[in-house]
């Protein structure tokens, strides 16, 4: 069985892989920019966010499917619901196949992956996502809390891949990394002091920069990444089983930066 290969670059082995937020992927900013940035990055979409994109017209009739409609998600709500109109004009015009973004499927078959990216990565992936499902003990009637857990299973299983976020409130972090540390998961935020990230928020500054995406820096649009830093590569199937026999959420922790 066979996973359909995604259109791609040459260059593309020299590409970052980046895992998009849920939450930026169904804001109207956030289509904007995945646009822009799919012939520079290597683009992931989770499988319970992929199932939103591909039919969001179900979910603007029912949007307490993906998030509760209380008070205090109004914001994001407003948000999701013009960029599910958006994604609903991309996929009446475009095939989203096309899209030049990647995604595991409900199969291998229905998955789109990069030419060099190993089959494995399945399998590894499903075992991980089913680990954070016994232990987070996650609402199946919510699918952004499943797309969350989609989405950090899929950045720990490419490895070196960050998760590209945002603040949807200026004066909080990032819906999924309250996800995190209401999981018990440590997502601790940088400071903009230490060299590294100062170096990093440069890269992808200039990146932006380079895509003719300036304006974004002025606008409401608080870009940030993510990283979730296991103790040990997850290289294997077996050594996932062999970690299902410990609190396997608790081996691994979430740094972040606004850019």
């Amino acid at each position: 069985m066979m996973p359909y290969f995604c259109p791609a670059r040459l260059d593309s082995l020299q590409r970052r892989a980046c895992v998009v937020d849920p939450v930026l992927a169904l804001s109207q900013s956030g289509i904007t920019l995945l646009m822009q940035l799919r012939g520079s990055l290597e683009i992931w979409i989770a499988r319970e966010l992929w199932n939103i994109l591909k039919n969001p017209s179900a979910y603007l009739s029912a949007p307490e499917l993906i998030l509760p409609v209380v008070e205090e998600n109004q914001p994001i709500l407003e948000n999701m619901t013009q960029a599910l109109l958006e994604w609903e004009k991309i996929d009446s015009q475009t095939d989203l196949m096309r899209l030049q973004l990647h995604w595991l499927g409900d199969s291998l078959r229905e998955s789109c992956l990069p030419r060099d990216r190993d089959f494995k990565i399945f399998e590894q992936w499903e075992l991980l996502a089913q680990q954070l499902d016994l232990q987070l003990n996650l609402p199946t009637n919510q699918l952004l809390s499943l797309a969350f857990r989609d989405t950090i299973a899929l950045a720990l299983c490419l490895g070196s891949a960050f998760i590209l976020t945002y603040q949807s409130r200026s004066d909080a972090s990032p819906e999924i990394c309250r996800f995190l540390e209401q999981t018990g998961i440590s997502c601790e935020r940088l400071s903009l002091d230490d060299e590294i990230t100062m170096m990093e928020r440069d890269y992808f500054r200039q990146l932006l920069m380079n895509l003719g995406l300036t304006s974004m820096f002025w606008t409401e649009l608080k870009l940030g990444v993510l990283y979730l830093i296991a103790p040990t590569s997850i290289a294997t199937s077996d050594q996932l089983i062999l970690r299902s026999r410990h609190p396997f959420h608790q081996q691994f922790r979430g740094f972040w930066y606004q850019i």
